[in-house]
C-alpha cells in the first residue's frame, strides 16, 4: 500500500541520513511500484559484505570491460564528491594508499579504484580499523555517504542489459 512505501522511504532515508544525496534512495518513479519485499533488496538495506562486493565489482566492470563507456561516464558524472575527493583523507592514509599508484581526485572512478586496490592490500594497512573490507568501506563511506547509491544509480542508468553486474540491481534494475 502507499503507507508501506512511505514507511520504507522513511526507513531508507534514516539509513543514509536526510541529506540531498540520500534522496536518491527514492529511486525516482520506481518507488510507487516497489513492494516491501522489493524494497528490502534496496542497496541502503544491504549488509556490509554485499555493499563491498558491489562497489568492487562495479569498479572491476568499469575498468575492465570494453563496452562500459556509458557506465564510466555515469560514475564520473556523479555529484557530491567535491573538486578533489582526496582532500577528505589524511596525508598518512594517502601516503599509504598511493604508495603503489596515484589517484585522480576529480574522478569518482579513481575513488572506486582506490577502494578496490586498498581492499587487495588490507592486511598491510598501518591502520587497524582498515584491515577488513568492511572496515575500509566504512572508512570511505564516512567521508562519502552517497558513494554506494551514486554508483548504484550509475549502474541503473548505464549498464548494458547483458552485464552480469545487473544482478545487483534486482527489482530496481
Amino acid at each position: 500500500s502507499g503507507d508501506d512505501v512511505f514507511d520504507l522511504r522513511t526507513l531508507t532515508l534514516q539509513c543514509a541520513g536526510a541529506s540531498d544525496d540520500a534522496r536518491c534512495l527514492e529511486m525516482r518513479d520506481l518507488v510507487a511500484c516497489a513492494t516491501p519485499i522489493q524494497w528490502s533488496k534496496h542497496p541502503a538495506l544491504w549488509d556490509e559484505s554485499r555493499r563491498v562486493a558491489f562497489l568492487l565489482d562495479a569498479s572491476d566492470y568499469a575498468e575492465e570491460t570494453g563496452d562500459a563507456d556509458a557506465l564510466r561516464a555515469a560514475i564520473d558524472a556523479a555529484p557530491g564528491f567535491g573538486d578533489d575527493w582526496r582532500a577528505a583523507f589524511s596525508d598518512d592514509f594517502l601516503r599509504h594508499a598511493e604508495a603503489r599508484r596515484t589517484y585522480d581526485g576529480t574522478s569518482v572512478r579513481a575513488l572506486l579504484r582506490m577502494l578496490r586496490n586498498q581492499s587487495h592490500h588490507i592486511r598491510t594497512s598501518p591502520f587497524s580499523e582498515l584491515r577488513t573490507r568492511e572496515g575500509l568501506l566504512a572508512f570511505v563511506l564516512t567521508r562519502f555517504p552517497s558513494l554506494l547509491l551514486r554508483v548504484f544509480e550509475a549502474c541503473h542508468a548505464a549498464l548494458p542489459l547483458h552485464a552480469d553486474l545487473r544482478s545487483y540491481l534486482g527489482y530496481f534494475g
